[in-house]
C-alpha cells in the first residue's frame, strides 16, 4: 500500500502482475437521483451486485447511495447503467457514501506526480443551498433572493475564516469557484492545489460574498488561501 487518504476513504495500491491489465473505463461524476450499481463482497468472498439510487443528499466531499453496504464489505466500485465506474463506495457513519471517481483521478494524478494530495484548507464545512428541502428554500428565495451558493456549518476555531467573521449560518458564494455541489466543489479546490504544484497557477486567496441572514448583511470579503501539503499515512 502506497498511500491511505483518512479524508477520502481510499488507498492507493501497488499491484506487480506479470499479465496485462485493461484499466476499467471511467465515467463523469456521479448524479443526483442516478441508477447505480455497487460492487463488493460478502462473507464468502463472493462478489455481489447490489443496485441503488444516489439520493439527493451529500456530505462533506461524499455522495450517498441507497442501498447498504454488504455485512464484510468495506466498499468497492459504483458503476452506472452504461458500464462506467463513476465512482467508489465506502463505509461513512453508518451509510453507503460515495467518493466521485473525478475526485480520485485528480488525486491520483497529484500523488503520481508530487507523492502527495494537496488541498486549500478553507477553515470551514458546508451544506448545499440547492440540496435544502423546498420550505427552506422558498424561504431563503423569497425573504432574502437567494437561490444558490452554501450554508456555513462549520468555521474552525483560529482560522481565517473566523477571522475574517464569516459565521455559522452564512450563505456564501465563491468568486474563484463555479461549482453549485459539494463533489464539484472539492474537484475545483483538488484542481486550485494541483495547478499550484504545477507552477501554472498560483491562488492567494479566494473572494466571497458572505450573506448574514441574521443581521441582514450582505459583504464580500478577501479570504487567504492555505493549501496543505500533507498527506495521511
Amino acid at each position: 500500500m502506497l498511500f491511505f487518504s483518512e479524508r477520502y476513504q481510499f488507498a492507493l495500491i501497488q499491484v506487480e502482475s506479470t499479465v496485462e491489465m485493461e484499466p476499467p473505463g471511467d465515467g463523469s461524476i456521479p448524479r443526483y437521483n442516478e441508477k447505480v450499481l455497487t460492487l463488493a463482497r460478502d462473507k464468502k468472498l463472493s462478489l455481489k451486485l447490489h443496485h441503488g439510487t444516489i439520493m439527493w443528499e451529500e456530505e462533506d466531499c461524499f455522495l450517498f447511495v441507497s442501498c447498504k453496504l454488504l455485512p464484510c464489505g468495506i466498499g468497492g466500485p459504483v458503476i452506472n447503467h452504461d458500464g462506467e465506474i463513476v465512482g467508489l463506495s465506502c463505509y461513512y457513519d453508518g451509510d453507503l457514501a460515495i467518493i466521485s471517481m473525478t475526485t480520485i483521478r485528480i488525486c491520483i494524478t497529484m500523488w503520481t506526480k508530487f507523492g502527495c494530495i494537496a488541498r486549500p484548507m478553507l477553515g470551514m464545512s458546508f451544506r448545499t443551498v440547492k440540496l435544502l428541502d423546498i420550505v427552506r428554500q422558498d424561504r431563503l428565495s423569497y425573504k432574502y433572493k437567494i437561490s444558490d451558493g452554501f450554508i456555513v456549518d462549520m468555521v474552525a476555531v483560529h482560522s481565517d475564516a473566523e477571522e475574517c467573521g464569516i459565521r455559522r449560518g452564512n450563505v456564501i458564494s465563491f468568486s474563484n469557484v463555479d461549482a453549485r455541489y459539494l463533489p464539484e466543489f472539492e474537484d475545483r479546490l483538488l484542481n486550485i492545489a494541483l495547478d499550484s504544484l504545477n507552477g501554472t497557477s498560483q491562488v492567494n486567496d479566494f473572494e466571497l460574498e458572505v450573506n448574514d441572514l441574521i443581521g441582514k448583511v450582505k459583504r464580500t470579503i478577501i479570504l487567504p488561501l492555505q493549501i496543505s501539503y500533507g498527506s495521511e499515512d
